[in-house]
């Protein structure tokens, strides 16, 4: 969960900013090309800055799953339940995505060099 550490350091802004701009940048990105977006076999590297995010794997979890349950011959009334995105979204999507997870490495990164007391907190009497 983005900005979790920071709220357990007692640095509940920052926690809130982190936790709205990288989950509002992750879920944009699967809402403009979809869950196809995450794909540990065909996209190895945008996976790679994808996995600093935790729903990554879950995400990849239900794409595996949808395309193992598809059935082999589909019904002309009924949509698929699951098609890999093509062009621009699934880029646009990829590229959020993968932002979303490497902008995360950078936040644990910073919460390793914080001061374990917020500077802000004020002193008990």
């Amino acid at each position: 969960m983005p900005g979790l550490g920071h709220f357990l350091l007692g640095y509940r802004a920052h926690a809130l900013i982190l936790a709205t701009a990288l989950t509002t940048l992750y879920t944009s990105g699967l809402l403009i090309g979809g869950i196809g977006v995450v794909n540990r076999q065909d996209h190895r590297w945008p996976f790679v800055g994808q996995a600093f995010l935790a729903p990554t794997f879950l995400v990849d979890l239900y794409r595996n799953r949808l395309d193992q349950h598809a059935p082999a011959v589909q019904d002309p009334d009924q949509p698929p339940p699951y098609t890999q995105p093509l062009g621009k979204p699934q880029t646009v999507g990829t590229l959020y995505t993968a932002l979303a997870g490497m902008l995360n490495a950078l936040v644990i990164l910073d919460l390793l060099h914080r001061d374990p007391k917020p500077h802000d907190a004020k002193p008990r009497a």
